[in-house]
């Protein structure tokens, strides 16, 4: 075996990022990834809907009108023979295309069905269109403060729903697949972007479970002058996180302020919180005394947590990922090739890989329904009547 889902074949009806990142996912270990795409669709349609980078390597391309009785039963045949449909559609799309579970198990008992909504299946809200934004505020994310004197709270850079619910439906699929045998069956999962971010919400509401009321702002444990981000000299910008004293004290000594070790503002955690707007004024001033390189190399030795707050270049060419394997190319058709983050864990015996970049559109139609049982002639008359 080579990878770890080497002989699981997936289908992919995902046209957004939503899914797209599962599925690219379980294509990185070894699963058969097929998308279903829309024929004739433009390379700026499948950029918008990142079939292209950086979640189409790993996969193959059918395409299907699936308002065609004759691609339904193509679509029907690949299903039989799969193991696992990955979906992004709300429940009545699915139910209006017919590919939502109960039409599929029907013709797959074993199928694992997963769909990804920001709502889940039932609720007031399952028919509610999503983004991350709003699952965001929903799940009571953007309440949660980073900073003492933020109150309006940013909206993040990065997708964090959308990615968090993909990252759960990969673990829920692989329990799938596992208890699958036992059971006798496969079965539906029902991934809401809303309730995992609940989930990880509630990892900051210690105090509301116990006590049945919100922290106030300076109970926020998780913030600090000392787990911040500063400016530095040069205009870039470094972070610390400095939660234990013994890195508070390596901190300290390391750029030559051992007198705040003294200083009975900031001798314990809850001093330095309690003296926050001192506190952050000194190492405000302290870090733009140098650059963002000299802090790096002051700090590297000191045993504190720091980094420096990189640029997505300068990410992609950080030594560390680079020595560790997670920057790696693919070919990228009509352009060569182009750079791809790895599947960042590890496995000492069946390493997950990127095999090849995206397909092109409707690239393996031929490969795929010739493993179905069609012919060569019942292929070219799909394309020629716009089935495929």
């Amino acid at each position: 075996m080579n990878a770890p889902l080497e002989g699981v074949r997936v289908i992919d009806l995902c046209t957004r990022l939503n899914g797209s990142y599962c599925t690219m996912l379980l294509g990185d270990l070894g699963a058969e990834v097929i998308k279903v795409e829309r024929p004739g669709m433009t390379a700026a349609a499948r950029q918008e809907g990142v079939i292209l980078p950086p979640t189409g390597r790993n996969k193959k391309s059918l395409t299907l009108n699936l308002k065609s009785k004759e691609a339904k039963k193509i679509f029907s045949r690949l299903v039989e023979k799969s193991d696992v449909v990955v979906s992004a559609y709300l429940p009545e799309i699915a139910q209006k295309l017919q590919v939502d579970y109960s039409n599929l198990n029907n013709i797959n008992k074993n199928i694992i069905y997963c769909s990804i909504t920001g709502y889940g299946q039932d609720g007031p809200y399952k028919d509610r269109p999503s983004h991350d934004v709003d699952c965001l505020g929903v799940s009571g994310v953007l309440s949660i403060p980073g900073d003492y004197h933020t109150h309006l709270q940013p909206r993040p850079g990065l997708p964090i729903g959308t990615l968090s619910a993909n990252v759960f439906a990969v673990t829920s699929i692989l329990a799938a697949l596992l208890v699958r045998p036992k059971l006798g069956r496969g079965q539906f999962i029902d991934v809401s972007a809303a309730e995992t971010l609940l989930s990880f919400a509630s990892v900051r509401a210690g105090k509301l479970m116990i006590e049945g009321a919100m922290p106030e702002r300076n109970e926020w444990l998780h913030i600090s002058p000392t787990t911040g981000v500063y400016e530095t000299k040069d205009g870039k910008q470094f972070i610390i996180g400095l939660v234990e004293e013994t890195l508070w004290e390596n901190f300290c000594e390391a750029c030559g302020r051992v007198d705040l070790l003294e200083d009975e503002r900031f001798t314990t955690a809850s001093a330095r919180n309690m003296n926050y707007q001192d506190l952050c004024e000194i190492l405000k001033e302290l870090f733009l005394t140098k650059t963002r390189d000299e802090w790096t190399k002051i700090m590297e030795n000191a045993r504190i947590c720091f980094s420096p707050v990189n640029d997505l270049e300068e990410a992609f060419m950080d030594r560390h990922f680079n020595n560790r394997g997670m920057v790696g190319e693919v070919d990228f058709p009509g352009i060569g090739k182009i750079k791809q983050i790895t599947f960042p864990v590890k496995f000492s015996e069946t390493p997950a890989q990127i095999k090849h970049g995206p397909p092109a559109l409707g690239e393996n139609n031929k490969e795929i329904l010739t493993q179905l049982g069609y012919t060569i002639e019942e292929v070219k008359s799909y394309v020629e009547r716009g089935v495929i």
